[in-house]
């Protein structure tokens, strides 16, 4: 895939403070839409509590949706191994699937705005709506004049979208958008899913050609449960539980950061060894103080 000309490397301040808030909101609202679909499925967010799948209670429950479900069993399986407690394997479960829609959407907007969206051989937009195209993107426009049967059916109109996209995204970077990730086999809703967007709409389209938005919307969609281990750490004195670990301790690198560490270690040892770089003047990271370095000799390949 080639680079974004347009890519930035950093957010400004104020950039990031709307990000934060936008993340904070659609995780709220994905988690509290995705645990009705969880709660259908005879996972209950709420209570932790999880029906057998082969419950009478359950008989509701078409082919496909039996078929989500033991994708899920084998999650809550997994996390409960880890967490020895269901309740946190369900919490875990409706937290990851509300991350994993809410990340695919701003990694698809963050494609189709550096003209990397490519679906059916066509360089196109499923997620960003234009006034061009009735308020639609411009791949769900041409997916709906196509086929007749999602007219007048939105829901399956932006489904069938972004399961199509997802599939082209996949096909060159892999499991972020994976269609057969068991954490998105519950949809949100319509009209949850429609608002998620439209909340993406505030920030600016700048915002999705910087590199390090998504790792940004990673550190603050856990920035609750981050806050609040430390609040009791500090005022209960209460060690950091296992399941929190995460939260507390990966926080987003910013690029500063990465290249002290990389100019200081890998960098250094390769000047030490008479390396050339190919770059006019390399920002070099030494204690305290920040020293730009003018390098005349031409790059070596």
């Amino acid at each position: 895939m080639a680079a974004d000309p347009g890519a930035t490397t950093a957010l400004p301040d104020d950039v990031k403070k709307n990000v934060k808030s936008i993340v904070l909101e659609l995780r709220h609202l994905f988690e509290a839409d995705l645990g009705l679909g969880l709660k259908r499925l005879g996972i209950d967010a709420e209570t932790g509590k999880v029906t057998p799948a082969d419950d009478p209670t359950l008989s509701y429950l078409t082919a496909e949706e039996h078929e989500a479900r033991g994708a899920l069993d084998a999650v809550l399986a997994k996390e409960a191994a880890m967490t020895k407690d269901v309740p946190e394997a369900v919490r875990a479960l409706l937290r990851e699937a509300a991350y994993t829609h809410l990340n695919r959407l701003i990694g698809l907007k963050c494609l189709e705005l550096r003209g990397h969206l490519v679906i059916d051989g066509e360089r196109t937009e499923v997620v960003t709506q234009r006034s061009d195209y009735g308020d639609l993107s411009k791949y769900l426009w041409t997916l709906r004049s196509r086929d007749a049967r999602l007219l007048g059916d939105p829901e399956s109109l932006w489904r069938e979208g972004l399961l199509r996209a997802c599939t082209a995204a996949s096909a060159e970077l892999g499991v972020l958008f994976d269609p057969a990730d068991p954490y998105a086999q519950v949809w949100p809703s319509h009209k949850a899913l429609v608002q998620a967007v439209r909340t993406l709409d505030e920030l600016p389209e700048s915002a999705f050609h910087a590199d390090e938005l998504l790792g940004w919307v990673y550190q603050y969609f856990q920035s609750e449960e981050k806050d609040r281990v430390f609040a009791e750490v500090k005022t209960k004195k209460k060690k950091i539980a296992w399941a929190d670990i995460v939260p507390v301790t990966q926080l987003y690198t910013e690029r500063y950061m990465v290249d002290y560490l990389l100019q200081n270690s890998i960098g250094a040892r390769w000047m030490e060894r008479g390396g050339r770089v190919g770059l006019d003047s390399m920002i070099w990271f030494l204690g305290d103080e920040l020293l730009i370095m003018q390098l005349s000799v031409p790059s070596v390949m």
